[in-house]
């Protein structure tokens, strides 16, 4: 007997049986063949006209037939979808939990995170891809794809602003100890902020630190003057879920302010987050550059902030980055000209003889996915600031991606300073930079999207790329207080 195949499948509310073809019977075929030569031997024979007419209908049945049971054997085929796994790592201090277990290809799966009491997500991916900032209220969606959906989280236990200030019970000893644990992983400490408001703020390591108003996250426990910076990538701290209000409503220039500070006494090298926050007034970063060896942040990343006020000062971190903030307009109550919603410089924590050989901070500016409303433009300045000296060499690149300005022109601006740019780029000196830029608008009321400084002057070897990596000439330009013509452009140079 020839093997029998067999498809079962669902077409049209009914179940069908295919494959059941092709059986065949030796013994069978030899009874019916000598039962049809009797019955011609006692029949009268038919016309030969009818035996073919007679056979080729048959033929024609056998071969729509065929190709019914063919069609009907395809239908069942690609009615039943193949589905694919949820499989959801096992973790420590919290759960996640899908709604279904499997599910066909492009079919939509939700999972559902749930930190234990005490604990936050620190991480969260899907295939290996991070999808930690997609999280919303605890939930994630996407969509199924052949092969299945790994997926895994980290949870750790939260800290209390309380906690991080108090050197007794959060310090560089404790999560030294903690880091020993794992090893070859970040330590990640989230800190569920709430409501913060300046305080009067005395801060002395060696005669010198910061006098004024401001808000401190963090402690000399963690980080003091002469201390050795961490190596980067050991401690991430995510500052998260809380509004920050600075006592400063302006500020008169950047090289003159005062009660703005955000302190961050946290190991030099670490990389901060501030996730779901709200920053109200000038705020200020700069007073984490105190100790020596100078001491920045590996990196500062803003994600889905809201700025009522603006980031003024030198970067304090590497790397700067701004993700999926809204900044509404506001309006500096001691200098209106100077209402950029970011003015910031690349910095140092030395700026007498030969400075420009000493570490600087902000190698990579990474703007995207950002919502702009105000009436000067998003500012940097000393772009590249060290980068060519022979000990602290870097290659400075901004990046700027799918955002969206509305600069409106305040009542005394004119037509021969015209200050209503989206984005604002000055070097110090010719630098080699590279620039990245794609996917951004801006309304009819903003001048051009980028104003070219008068200090901005791009080296030999320079690049301006689209986000793919591809020569781009950016032609949405405009000298720094000329209104948009057409005429400018900033492009890669050779």
């Amino acid at each position: 007997m020839e093997n029998k195949k067999i498809i079962i499948g669902f077409l049209s509310g009914a179940f069908v049986l295919a494959g059941m073809v092709g059986c065949t019977n030796n013994a069978g075929s030899s009874s019916k063949a000598s039962s049809s030569e009797s019955s011609e031997t006692s029949k009268p024979r038919e016309s030969s006209e009818n035996t073919e007419s007679s056979k080729a209908s048959e033929s024609t049945k056998a071969e729509e037939s065929s190709s019914e049971s063919s069609e009907s054997r395809s239908e069942s085929s690609e009615s039943v979808a193949e589905k694919y796994a949820c499989n959801i790592a096992a973790a420590t201090g919290g759960q996640v939990n899908a709604d279904k277990t499997e599910a066909a290809k492009d079919e939509s799966v939700t999972f559902t995170v749930e930190p234990d009491e005490g604990f936050d997500l620190i991480e969260f991916t899907v295939n290996g891809v991070s999808h930690y900032y997609d999280v919303a209220n605890g939930q994630y969606t996407t969509s199924m794809v052949e092969g299945g959906l790994e997926v895994s989280a980290k949870f750790s236990k939260k800290e209390t602003p309380a906690d991080l200030n108090d050197s007794t019970k959060l310090n560089i000893t404790e999560i030294e100890n903690k880091k020993q644990e794992n090893p070859d992983e970040q330590l990640v400490i989230p800190v569920t902020l709430g409501e913060q408001e300046a305080t009067d703020l005395a801060y002395f390591e060696n005669n010198t630190g910061y006098t004024g108003k401001g808000i401190q996250l963090g402690n000399t426990g963690l980080v003091h003057y002469g201390a050795t910076p961490a190596k980067a990538g050991d401690y991430k701290f995510i500052f998260k879920d809380g509004t920050i209000t600075s006592a400063a409503k302006g500020y008169e220039s950047i090289d003159i302010y005062s009660d703005s500070s955000v302190m961050l006494l946290v190991p030099g090298n670490s990389d901060v987050v501030f996730q779901n926050m709200t920053f109200n007034n000038a705020i200020s970063f700069y007073n984490q550059m105190f100790t020596s060896p100078w001491s920045y942040l590996n990196s500062l990343t803003f994600k889905n902030c809201i700025f009522n006020g603006i980031l003024i000062g030198s970067s304090p971190a590497y790397e700067l980055t701004f993700d999926g903030c809204t900044f509404n307009n506001y309006i500096n109550e001691t200098s209106a000209n100077n209402s950029n919603p970011i003015w910031m410089r690349s910095g140092s924590g030395y700026w007498g003889d030969g400075y420009e050989d000493s570490a600087h901070s902000l190698h990579k500016f990474v703007f995207k996915n950002n919502t702009v409303t105000s009436t000067r433009p998003v500012k940097i300045e000393y772009f590249g600031l060290g980068s060519t000296s022979e000990n602290n060499s870097y290659s400075p690149e901004a990046i700027f991606l799918d955002n969206h300005f509305d600069i409106k022109a305040q009542a005394t601006d004119t037509e021969t300073k015209v200050k209503n740019d989206g984005i604002y780029i000055g070097t110090k000196g010719s630098q080699k930079i590279t620039l990245v830029d794609d996917g951004n608008t801006k309304t009819k009321d903003t001048n051009a999207l980028y104003a070219i400084a008068p200090t901005f002057e791009m080296a030999s070897g320079s690049k301006v790329t689209d986000r793919n990596g591809n020569p781009k000439v950016i032609t949405d330009a405009a000298d720094w207080y000329k209104a948009y013509d057409g005429t400018k452009t900033i492009q890669s140079v050779d």
